[in-house]
């Protein structure tokens, strides 16, 4: 309900010159004040964590199916945190992406999805692929 079919189309915009798209959301305070918070504390989070510079690691990004192919069996992840894991495994195969900002509309639905639950278990997740990294198995 947020994203506006003119951001959507950006998001093809040059793909096939590039393998991933990733977005970012170029006007955040449309979002409300706990959402930012959140998105900003996770995505510093995970940034530390695996050594990147990203602005947003848990969007509407695209992919070339190959790359998808290669590891998509070795997701396991039912947390909010999926697509941050199967961007960081892909980046971790290509860096052949591009970056994109869009902006999004205001949404009629009230987001529920940050939770005390929910916030420990993206927790566990974090915790469970960055070890992953470490032990050697995350490819």
């Amino acid at each position: 309900d947020e994203h506006p079919l003119k951001g959507l189309k950006k998001l093809f915009t040059n793909f096939g010159e590039y393998d991933i798209t990733i977005p970012y959301v170029k006007n955040p305070k449309i979002r409300n004040i706990k959402r930012r918070f959140f998105s900003k504390f996770y995505t510093l989070l995970l940034n530390i964590l695996f050594f990147n510079k990203f602005k947003y690691l848990n969007g509407l990004v695209l992919y070339r199916t190959k790359i998808l192919k290669s590891f998509i069996n070795k997701v396991e992840n039912n947390s909010m945190t999926f697509h941050s894991e199967i961007l960081l495994r892909a980046l971790s195969l290509n860096s052949n992406y591009q970056i994109i900002h869009y902006e999004l509309k205001k949404s009629k639905k009230k987001n529920s999805s940050i939770n005390l639950k929910k916030i420990i278990e993206c927790a566990y997740s974090i915790l469970k692929l960055r070890l992953s990294i470490w032990f050697k198995t995350f490819r």
